[in-house]
């Protein structure tokens, strides 16, 4: 029975947690709250009040900022007692309540409130179990312990127990503002004080403000501010109205905004435009004034690196929705994340999870997805890309389903992520929005104006009417973009450009829309009717892309070679594809003279006459597609060359200079030869020496190929021809300043007098110089110490051994071995890391070179060696070790301490081609490393058996690609303009050209030289042009072609050089990267250009490029004798 009584009780005592009392105002009550303060009290208060952003009043988080003392516990229950009906929130009236009633009050009115608050049951009483209760949630007022709880019948007992045994003077206390003065000291105290790497942003003009009203002389320093908690007018700091006036509002950062929630404004500058303060300083700022939007609130991560604090203003933000089982996006909450340059895509999975909060035995059992801007969703399985491999801006969406659940994020006729025109509420102008999310009941679409602060976002109301909201949508897209993109399905941008040009084509394009083919093909697999399908798709959708899948499906049964992800050239494509629809519909006619003849189809006449009697013979052949040979400038030969240039000076100085400013310069040289000969190395070597002043001896040249080293460029003579050594024009080969003999031995001295070695008390490890009985002196490194002897090991005849030598036999390192000739090398260093989605290391980086005496150096001065020069690729600010060679007076244990920091980026291992381990000659694999493989070896390089015929490398693997950083291209092309710009009519004219053959004459029977030459007999209606760039030897021929956008007058290379004038309406452009082709299309629609790359279309201004590879024109007047029926394209 006694136990069932127990638990009655705690279950009655749990149940008081969840019950509060209610203050019973009265009118008088009200008027005397308010009454006691001055105006400008009221002012102050209702400045902090409304800083907070109250919605019907203050939640207990936001009346926390305003009254910090209070915990929470109790101030819960205090906002409880003079909170809103109906609302667990407090409003101006209410802090007045708990300012005047409470926190204004005497001791002894104080404990009388406290009583009130914990008389749960309103009996004027306090029972054991609300006793229980006070004494819990406020420990901090106790200044005795509690050993039984007691009850209490009258409030007098209370208040007499509790004048005895509470501490109320420093708990309640209470001050509207600090005195100017006084923001002043603890905001300078606090102001560069970093904690956790965290740094918040404030804009320059509020901070201004703030300054001009601490700086003013409100009242004397040295007085004692005196901290009477209970006389209100000490409180409370009376200014002068002018001061009041100074007083700036609350934190406001709107001019810093950038676009989206979290983002900054480009290009800002500190001091200008923002200042930094720490944690504390910002939190006593927040507490004094608030800020007008939360939203506003800029935190950014910081490092400080050689004392200079180094801020990520930009970090990209991305936004994050959760999805239902079904993949549909749930818009209860969006969470935005800031994620940084090397951020990777396990970064903003653990981000998800943690928000989602997903069990992390659960996280195979879901993939991540991302959706750009205006695209759509993309599955990631390479969570080792980055940021910026992958190309992610601010805005970018993100989620994660489950196994093959594809997101659903479309309500109605609205899309997530979606671009649209739409009115602007605010200021009723049409402006291009972005669809940022919806409602949680899905009710409204919440949109974002594009380039406008996240301020401005508004929501309009999803109507489910297709005349109403789909009617403005069409409006809208039909306004913003009306030509929508092809979705790239796997290099598939060569179909993608020249489908759009077909399609645009004039006429054909009717032919298709409304789809004259039915007269002729009835087939299901057709490529003409797919290809109308498709035209019909672009034309009435309300996407701003479609995809090609259904066309290209047909495609690849039709014309396999053009299966997928396979890279494809355009020309042969459209060639192909026009050849396809061309017999497809001949086949259902008589005749071959379908709508493809009649607009693409060029009647071409060769004429060969021979040279030895009037024989002239004539060739007919019709083409689709005319080939115009692009020539190469005679006398020019064109390189681009990378020049690394040398991080470390040859005065035996240290490096101190920005290494920024030398990280990577990409400059475009011609050499310029009359002679009918190619150029030779001298000719480059001049080349070189007037670019950068640098003298052959002093650097390397060679050819890189997926970041290694494929070649070193050498030749002993300089007459030799640069294409000897397949060094063609339009190449790109390395430049690397790595100094003559002389600088490499300077250099050699300087890294040798950053260490001492010790001359006695030898250790295990030490290096050393010891001699064996009647040879000369070696270096070595002791491996054992044993009495009167120590076990060294060492190299002999390059391999490794040991031996034992006598104590009086082993001197410093060096002592007696500094005077033999040093073996400088050249060795390439290439980077790795390890990617944990495949597993293995992968090639990263640029590779360089270093010109050192590798066999002479201990591990030490290598790593030295090797950050001098690497240190362009360090990504520093995640590098948290802060660097000793910053000073020309670094010593010896910072830097030894700074290569064995845990958080230092990679490992050195040395390694020969076969990726053997120069020192436990064990394999040292890009994956699967196994007990039997080399584990890592990072051992001191005169133990290194070194043979320059086993190729040898240093490999450098990197702890994570987060530290490491993609160098910049500086880029001097000026050298480039004064290659000569090749006109279209030179073109012709080389088509036109007369050329020399040997054949066989029918009418004199001997074998006579012909002269051939070639004309557009009859010209087509729709002239495609490609501009060929490429040699017979697969070399591109980098040249810009001037072509007409109207009035192309083609008499150069018709037979009868009559005027035939051409309109511009399409170009393909080939734009070439290191190892492909990518194609996109120019398109003009209703006198405007237009690109469209894949997915991507966006006005130009500019349509001539040296990128253009096909052009498209269509006749301005149509010749009458024409044979083309009207009727086909009605």
């Amino acid at each position: 029975m006694g136990g069932f009584i127990c638990c009655k009780k705690n279950k009655k005592f749990e149940q008081y947690r969840f019950k509060f009392t209610k203050f019973q105002s009265k009118p008088e009550a009200t008027f005397k709250s308010k009454a006691i303060f001055s105006n400008q009290f009221l002012k102050a208060l209702e400045q902090r009040y409304y800083a907070l952003k109250p919605n019907a009043g203050l939640n207990l988080e936001q009346l926390q900022v305003l009254l910090p003392n209070i915990q929470p516990k109790l101030l819960y229950r205090l906002l409880m007692y003079f909170k809103l009906e109906n609302e667990d929130q407090i409003d101006l009236q209410g802090i007045c309540f708990i300012i005047s009633k409470f926190l204004n009050q005497g001791k002894l009115d104080q404990i009388e409130l406290l009583f009130n608050l914990y008389d749960l049951d309103q009996n004027k009483k306090l029972d054991q179990n609300e006793f229980k209760l006070f004494v819990e949630e406020n420990q901090n007022l106790l200044n005795c312990n509690i050993n039984r709880f007691q009850k209490f019948d009258k409030i007098i007992q209370f208040t007499t127990w509790g004048d005895q045994n509470l501490n109320l003077s420093q708990t309640f206390f209470f001050k509207i503002f600090q005195r100017p003065y006084e923001e002043k000291r603890i905001i300078e105290e606090q102001k560069d004080q970093i904690v956790f790497d965290k740094i918040y942003i404030i804009s320059s003009k509020w901070w201004d403000q703030w300054k001009q009203y601490v700086n003013r002389t409100i009242a004397n320093p040295e007085q004692p501010n005196d901290q009477n908690i209970y006389e209100l007018s000490q409180e409370f700091i009376e200014i002068s109205p002018q001061q009041w006036l100074e007083r700036p509002g609350p934190i406001d950062n709107r001019d810093i905004d950038g676009e989206y929630e979290g983002e900054l404004k480009v290009q800002l500058i500190k001091g200008r435009d923002y200042e930094t303060v720490g944690q504390e300083a910002w939190n006593n700022l927040m507490r004094w004034y608030g800020i007008i939007d939360k939203r506003l609130e800029f935190k950014r991560k910081c490092e400080t690196i050689n004392d200079k604090l180094t801020i990520e203003l930009y970090p990209t933000i991305i936004q994050g929705f959760e999805t239902d089982e079904n993949g549909k996006v749930q818009y209860k909450n969006c969470f935005r994340f800031k994620m940084y340059e090397y951020s990777t895509m396990h970064d903003v999975r653990k981000k998800l999870f943690k928000k989602f909060q997903i069990s992390t035995n659960k996280y195979q059992e879901y993939l991540l997805y991302m959706m750009k801007i205006n695209e759509d969703w993309q599955c990631i399985l390479d969570l080792d890309s980055d940021i910026i491999s992958l190309n992610i801006t601010s805005g970018t969406f993100f989620t994660m389903t489950k196994l093959k659940k594809k997101p659903v994020s479309q309500v109605s006729y609205w899309k997530l992520g979606q671009k649209i025109l739409i009115t602007d509420p605010s200021t009723n102008i049409e402006k291009m929005c972005l669809v940022q999310r919806f409602s949680e009941s899905l009710n409204f679409v919440i949109l974002h104006i594009e380039g406008q602060s996240s301020l401005d976002d508004f929501q309009i109301e999803i109507k489910q009417s297709p005349m109403g909201l789909q009617s403005t949508i069409n409006q809208a897209i039909s306004k913003q973009i009306k030509y929508p993109g092809l979705q790239n399905l796997g290099n598939t941008c060569y179909m993608n450009a020249a489908l759009q040009c077909l399609i645009t084509t004039q006429y054909f394009s009717n032919f298709l829309i409304n789809e004259r083919y039915k007269r002729f093909i009835t087939a299901n697999n057709s490529l003409t009717k797919e290809l109308s399908s498709l035209t019909q798709e672009l034309t009435r959708t309300n996407e701003t892309s479609i995809s090609p899948q259904n066309f290209q499906n047909v495609l690849i049964k039709i014309l396999p070679k053009f299966r997928k992800y396979q890279a494809q050239d355009a020309d042969e494509f459209l060639d192909d594809l026009l050849t396809v629809i061309s017999k497809e519909l001949n086949e259902h006619e008589n005749n071959q003279n379908s709508v493809i003849e009649k607009l693409f189809q060029g009647q071409y006449l060769t004429e060969k006459s021979c040279q030895q009697c009037p024989n002239i013979k004539s060739e007919i052949e019709l083409k689709k597609i005319l080939h115009l040979t692009v020539q190469e400038q005679s006398g020019v030969f064109k390189l681009r060359i990378y020049f690394f240039l040398n991080l470390f000076r040859y005065d035996g100085q240290q490096q101190t200079n920005n290494i920024i400013e030398k990280d990577l310069v990409k400059k475009t040289i011609l050499i310029t030869n009359n002679t009918i000969n190619t150029p030779t190395f001298r000719d480059l070597y001049n080349k070189i020496d007037a670019c950068i002043g640098l003298s052959k001896e002093k650097y390397q040249l060679a050819i890189i190929y997926k970041k290694d080293i494929q070649r070193i460029i050498y030749s002993n003579n300089e007459n030799q021809a640069l294409t000897d050594l397949g060094i063609n024009p339009n190449m790109t080969i390395f430049l690397y300043q790595l100094g003559d003999l002389q600088d490499a031995q300077n250099q050699f001295d300087n890294v040798r007098r950053m260490f001492s070695y010790k001359s006695r008390d030898f250790q295990k490890n030490d290096l050393v110089d010891f001699q064996e009985t009647g040879q000369n002196w070696k270096q070595g490194k002791i491996d054992e110490i044993k009495p009167n002897q120590f076990k060294i090991l060492h190299l002999k005849d390059n391999n490794l051994g040991y031996v034992f030598i006598q104590e009086n036999k082993i001197v410093q390192f060096r002592q007696n071995t500094s005077n033999q000739q040093l073996n400088f090398v050249q060795i390439p260093v290439l980077n790795y890391y390890f990617n944990s989605f495949q597993k293995q290391y992968l090639l990263g980086l640029k590779p360089i070179i270093v010109y050192l005496p590798i066999q002479q150096l201990s591990l030490i001065e290598l790593k030295v060696y090797i950050y001098k020069q690497i240190q362009r690729f360090i990504n520093f600010d995640h590098f948290t070790v802060q660097s000793p060679f910053q000073t020309n007076s670094v010593q010896q244990e910072q830097i030894i301490n700074f290569f064995s920091h845990i958080s230092f980026p990679y490992k050195i291992r040395v390694l020969d081609q076969d990726r053997k381990c120069l020192y436990c000659q064990k394999i040292r694999p890009e994956k699967n490393i196994s007990y039997y493989h080399c584990q890592g070896c990072e051992v001191d390089p005169i133990l290194l058996i070194f043979q320059q015929t086993t190729k040898p490398r240093i490999i450098l693997e990197w702890n994570d690609i987060k530290f490491t950083k993609i160098l910049e291209k500086k880029k001097d092309e000026s050298e480039e303009r004064l290659i000569q710009n090749l006109d279209l009519k030179d073109c012709f004219q080389k088509y036109t050209e007369e050329s020399e053959l040997r054949l066989e004459c029918k009418l004199c029977g001997q074998n006579n030289y012909f002269k051939q030459q070639s004309y557009l007999n009859k010209p087509p209606i729709i002239l495609i042009l490609n501009l060929q760039k490429y040699k017979s030897n697969g070399e591109f021929i980098e040249r810009y072609v001037d072509f007409p956008l109207n009035s192309l007058n083609i008499n150069e290379c018709l037979k009868s050089k009559e005027n035939v004038l051409y309109d511009l309406y399409a170009v393909i452009n080939s734009k070439r990267k290191r190892n492909d082709t990518h194609y996109t299309a120019y398109l003009k629609k209703q006198d405007q250009w237009y690109e469209f790359d894949d997915s991507n279309v966006s006005k130009i201004e500019k349509v001539q490029s040296t990128n253009a590879y096909m052009l498209f024109y269509t006749c301005k007047n149509i010749p009458d004798d024409c044979n083309i029926n009207m009727s086909d394209f009605i």
